[in-house]
């Protein structure tokens, strides 16, 4: 059985029996409501001047940034307060496009909506407002400009190993993001004239459009990140997450996202730089530093960078000295492990022991021939015969992907290995 108040019409339902009086109900409210309609139906001026009010006051909405700048402000106000917690620069990014929008864009604006009301006096339908139209259409197209260079795009993400920090600076980004596409679409259609319906249309599809960016995962942020050594900052991330797993502690105890962006960019070669880096303190030096500085040597020594390296002791201890991180790696490699299990039980990269074993190559005791196939050692011994010295780099770009910065590296210490034998005197 359908009640009568769900139908939208009673044209062609065919009742069975006749509807008594006791059968319909009558809300007194609604009836006086509806009687006040009729007796104070709102004549043409009124209608004129309720449209009127209703354009202007999405003119007002379309040239007032002061919702935007607020939560822009909002977030970055989380980030100065935390700025240990996020990467290097993020803060002062974020201050460039407040700045940005507080001097450049928010003034213009609100000079603008003043000329606009100046503007209405004698022709307040700005639909029909020709001089007001040719005004609107120009400064929608400075805006849509402006807003779209120095603050849509220019909007950095927001990443950090605090899990709730990332949580409430992503939900406010993603809101600045929805707000700033929703803006510059109505300003970008409004360079053709302004309209209610065509303002309103675009105002409802741009507020449900997806994003176009997409979230970045963990992973890609690390690949993708515009530092000065990216490659670095791979193999400083990978030693991290194999040193957390070891010590079970999570990642971020180890390293900072901070530190490791800054150890990429810098690339500290002592002690001193090292404890210059943000997040590093004397603990994590004396815990972490020899490994991290072996790691920059090698990375610095493999892309042949200019950088003076500093091989003096971190930190000297009375206690008995630890073996060498060199030697660590040669005993597991002459227990019969491969390089992938030295690697992964030291909690190294690959190329790191790679490193380790060249210099064990380069003394006689590791034989080159349990690294490189005969026609790959002839190769390479080849090239470097035919070469001014043993600089991996150009060894690298003439003989290609196929021969890794490992086997040319150790290539070369065979080679000093055996000219070093041939100069030393029969004994």
């Amino acid at each position: 059985m359908w009640a009568l108040s769900r139908c939208r019409t009673l044209e062609g339902m065919v009742l069975s029996t006749g509807i008594t009086q006791q059968g319909l109900k009558t809300d007194f409210a609604v009836g006086r409501y509806m009687k006040q309609i009729e007796e104070n139906a709102p004549d043409e001026n009124r209608l004129e001047e309720a449209k009127n009010a209703y354009q202007l006051s999405l003119i007002n909405e379309l040239f007032d940034f002061g919702l935007f700048e607020r939560r822009l402000g909002y977030l970055h106000k989380i980030i100065r307060e935390n700025t240990r917690s996020f990467e290097p620069g993020i803060s002062e990014s974020f201050q460039q496009i407040e700045n940005t929008l507080k001097t450049e864009i928010s003034p213009v604006a609100r000079k603008f909506l003043q000329e606009v009301s100046r503007h209405l006096g004698r022709k307040p339908d700005i639909e029909k407002n020709e001089t007001l139209q040719q005004r609107i259409t120009k400064a929608a197209a400075w805006f849509a400009d402006k807003f779209e260079s120095a603050v849509v795009k220019s909007l950095p993400e927001v990443e950090s190993d605090n899990k709730a920090l990332k949580k409430s600076t992503g939900d406010i980004l993603d809101r600045l993001k929805v707000e700033g596409r929703v803006k510059l679409q109505c300003l970008q259609v409004c360079i053709q004239g302004f309209t209610v319906a065509a303002y309103l249309e675009t105002r409802a599809k741009s507020a449900i459009e997806e994003s176009p960016v997409k979230k970045r995962s963990y992973k890609e942020d690390f690949t993708d990140k515009q530092v000065s050594h990216p490659e670095m900052l791979k193999r400083i991330r990978q030693w991290r997450d194999n040193i957390a797993v070891q010590e079970d502690v999570t990642h971020y105890q180890v390293l900072s996202r901070r530190a490791m962006h800054e150890i990429a960019d810098k690339l500290p070669v002592s002690r001193k730089e090292l404890l210059a880096i943000n997040g590093i303190g004397q603990k994590k030096v004396k815990h972490y530093g020899s490994e991290l500085l072996e790691m920059i040597r090698e990375y610095i020594e493999e892309f042949e960078i200019e950088k003076t390296l500093d091989y003096a002791p971190l930190i000297i201890e009375k206690k008995e000295k630890k073996p060498d991180t060199k030697t660590l790696s040669f005993e597991l490699f002459s227990k019969g492990k491969t390089l992938e299990e030295v690697a992964q039980e030291r909690g190294l990269a690959t190329s790191t022991i790679e490193g380790h074993l060249a210099h064990f190559v380069g003394t006689g005791e590791i034989a080159i021939e349990k690294f490189l196939t005969p026609e790959k050692l002839s190769k390479i011994k080849a090239f470097f015969s035919g070469a001014d010295d043993r600089s991996l780099g150009p060894a690298k770009a003439a003989l290609g992907d196929d021969y890794s910065w490992g086997e040319l590296r150790m290539v070369a210490k065979h080679l000093d290995w055996l000219e070093q034998k041939e100069a030393k005197p029969a004994g």
